[in-house]
């Protein structure tokens, strides 16, 4: 029998996206991908307005909105806000916690700031460049398929002048942190016995920062327990071995495995994940400041 799922098969199908990436490191793959961003900074407000007299008050005010709302979205616990340069402001505060943000809600968050006195400022106008990020926990997760066949039922198609030919279909999950995966080009079905090469890549999609992966933290499994072995490019920080990332992507996570024997056709599925990893939104606000008048002096 002919294998029916074709290329034929996959330009039916309007909805199927073909990943750049993951054709450049294993063909074409069929891509289902939810999307990047988990949490946006929005509407960011100084009361009062730009700019500021010395020696007073102002607030800075935006919102954090956690914008999955598709089916499965998951909630977001322990995401913090934090001030870490006020310039020649002085903040009041420098961290807070965010506490639970559930899919589709809006959190906001309000700091207050001091603007330097007369005599600090020395007569002349300033500028505080306030930064702040939003941090969080978010879990990454590819899944990928693989289908072997017996050496006996290759041959057998061989002889009768079929091609066995399958396109492996990858899903990403939601957030800013995507795993690529490919077969190096192998093509499917892959022969039991044979030895398959794999090849990972991360990127980071979204509009905040993740400077590395603990490799510790990374998964790589089948889920039926199929053995996959990997060489993991690393960087020491500290004691951490780190796998970083440069421009955002990652360098290749070499990986192989051997296809387990079957009687004729097995389907295989292996998960890539990184739970919890730590991500960072960065964001700035402009404050100017101005000297207040303190009267004529005889």
């Amino acid at each position: 029998m002919r294998y029916a799922y074709v290329l034929l098969a996959v330009f039916l199908m309007g909805c199927v996206q073909f990943s750049n990436l993951n054709t450049l490191i294993g063909g074409a793959a069929q891509e289902e991908s939810k999307p990047e961003d988990v949490l946006l900074i929005k509407d960011m407000l100084v009361i009062p307005k730009s700019p500021v007299t010395s020696g007073n008050e102002f607030t800075l005010t935006y919102q954090v909105n956690s914008i999955l709302t598709a089916p499965g979205s998951k909630e977001i616990d322990g995401a913090t806000a934090e001030i870490y340069d006020s310039g020649r402001c002085k903040a009041g505060e420098v961290k807070k916690s965010l506490g639970k943000l559930f899919p589709g809600s809006t959190e906001i968050v309000s700091w207050k700031f001091t603007t330097p006195t007369n005599s600090e400022l020395g007569g002349l106008e300033a500028t505080c460049n306030i930064r702040f990020k939003i941090s969080y926990k978010y879990d990454a997760l590819s899944v990928i398929d693989a289908t072997v066949v017996s050496k006996e039922k290759y041959e057998k198609s061989q002889r009768a002048g079929e091609t066995l030919s399958v396109i492996p279909k990858i899903q990403k999950g939601a957030g800013p942190v995507k795993i690529s995966i490919g077969y190096d080009r192998t093509a499917q079905p892959f022969i039991a016995g044979s030895n398959v090469p794999v090849t990972i890549i991360v990127q980071d999609l979204g509009k905040g920062l993740l400077n590395g992966i603990e490799k510790g933290k990374m998964k790589v499994s089948f889920e039926d327990g199929t053995k996959i072995d990997c060489d993991y490019p690393t960087s020491k920080i500290g004691s951490k071995e780190i796998i970083p990332l440069i421009k955002k992507v990652s360098p290749p996570i070499k990986c192989s495995f051997k296809a387990p024997d079957t009687q004729d056709t097995k389907s295989l599925f292996l998960r890539v994940e990184i739970p919890e990893y730590d991500y960072e939104l960065h964001d700035s606000a402009r404050v100017d400041v101005k000297p207040a008048f303190e009267g004529i002096k005889k």
